[in-house]
């Protein structure tokens, strides 16, 4: 899995919290709050794509290992000497994951000539509580699983020169008295001069773009034999949130 390809290139970078030492930040020394380990990583992720917003959720190594991968087999995570002098971490190490939503297209890992980089909407970080230190990364397009609990922090990460961009993929129609449903498979297209400039094929979209105007198309391969079922002009206005719902109908 891409996962399990990406925590073997990630497991040797570290992510101090400004102002602690590796020194102080010993494995038995109080835990760092959630909001300063989610600032320490959230330049790394700015660099890998457009972040919408962030959660973090504390909990164990083995436990959020499997919530990020149901099919992982929890295991103790491989540190270089040098990067964690206070030993290897367990299954029960204290960590606080910190998952980004929005589009991530730039994560720097090495792939075979003529494949493109992996991408996706969810990208997570599993980071020791106590030191501050990444210890694993996801990438991909699925939420966590309920393993990990609510979250202790949520926060959204507004850029004030773009203008966020969230699109669904909605049903419409049906049985009487039947409320919409998102398509899981709804593709979704956002161009502009005729020119593609984003699109997802979760049925939900999350991107900053630039302020302007946009042609937003929505389809799915179980609606109208995948033909596009709406097509919507949607202006975005910088600093702002833009919301939009394109329909497919399933009379």
């Amino acid at each position: 899995m891409l996962r399990n390809v990406i925590l073997s290139l990630v497991v040797a970078a570290c992510a101090t919290v400004a102002g602690e030492s590796a020194n102080a930040a010993e494995a038995g020394g109080p835990e760092l709050s959630a909001s300063s380990l989610a600032q320490s990583v959230l330049p790394r992720a700015r660099r890998a794509g457009d972040v919408a917003s962030l959660e973090v959720m504390r909990s164990t190594l083995g436990v959020a290992q499997t919530a990020l991968d149901p099919l992982a087999v929890p295991k103790s995570t491989y540190v270089p000497p040098g990067v964690n002098p206070r030993g290897v971490p367990s299954e029960e190490t204290p960590v606080d994951v910190v998952v980004m939503r929005g589009h991530f297209y730039n994560l720097n890992v090495p792939t075979p000539r003529g494949v493109p980089g992996p991408t996706g909407t969810v990208l997570a970080f599993t980071v020791n509580s106590h030191t501050g230190y990444v210890l694993e990364l996801y990438l991909g397009n699925r939420s966590p699983g309920p393993g990990l609990g609510p979250p202790v922090l949520r926060m959204t990460i507004p850029d004030p020169n773009r203008a966020l961009l969230i699109v669904t993929v909605l049903t419409s129609g049906g049985p009487r008295g039947s409320k919409p449903q998102q398509l899981g498979d709804g593709v979704i297209q956002v161009s502009r001069n005729g020119k593609v400039i984003a699109s997802a094929r979760s049925g939900r979209l999350m991107r900053y773009l630039k302020p302007a105007v946009y042609r937003v198309s929505g389809s799915s391969a179980r609606v109208m034999q995948g033909r596009t079922c709406e097509v919507k002009s949607v202006r975005l206005h910088r600093g702002h949130t833009t919301r939009l719902n394109v329909y497919c109908s399933i009379k």
